[in-house]
């Protein structure tokens, strides 16, 4: 549906606090949206967080030889909510068949011994590594969703 210019919508929803209980690097992949969220607030008792969800998540913060835009723009997201909103948390979420890493190591994928699953997981715990030395004062936490009967959604830690 699209409205005229002009048109107005007041949400029902209110502002949320100032207050940022963590600061989420997610994938912007809206099949893991909802779980994701789910997992934050039900799991994690996260309720006050900023988002920062980009294709491959924490894939923005990898490969700085290969990809040194992607990391400089990737930290500026990240050190502009950090310095401003002080999370004590910093949550990564990396999730089963993502599409960006499918496309990043396709010529890998038929390779023998290649895990997708076992790069992302590397890449998280590298990427933790790099945000606990750039932000020492919040915790870093990284979690690997998988799709399992059916629909449902584990978060594994990683």
């Amino acid at each position: 549906m699209t409205t005229s210019p002009g048109a107005l919508y007041r949400s029902a929803a209110r502002l949320g606090p100032e207050k940022t209980d963590a600061l989420v690097l997610m994938c912007s992949d809206r099949r893991y949206r909802a779980p994701s969220e789910d997992f934050l607030q039900a799991h994690l008792g996260l309720h006050n967080y900023d988002i920062v969800a980009v294709p491959g998540g924490a894939y923005i913060l990898s490969f700085a030889e290969a990809l040194p835009k992607n990391l400089k723009v990737g930290m500026r997201m990240l050190k502009f909510l950090m310095d401003n909103h002080l999370p004590p948390r910093i949550v990564l979420i990396a999730h089963q068949d993502c599409a960006r890493y499918q496309q990043g190591f396709i010529s890998w994928l038929r390779k023998p011994g290649f895990s997708l699953e076992q790069q992302q997981k590397r890449d998280l715990r590298e990427v933790g590594a790099e945000l606990r030395q750039a932000f020492e004062w919040a915790g870093i936490e990284a979690y690997f969703a998988r799709q399992v009967e059916g629909d449902s959604v584990e978060f594994e830690a990683v």
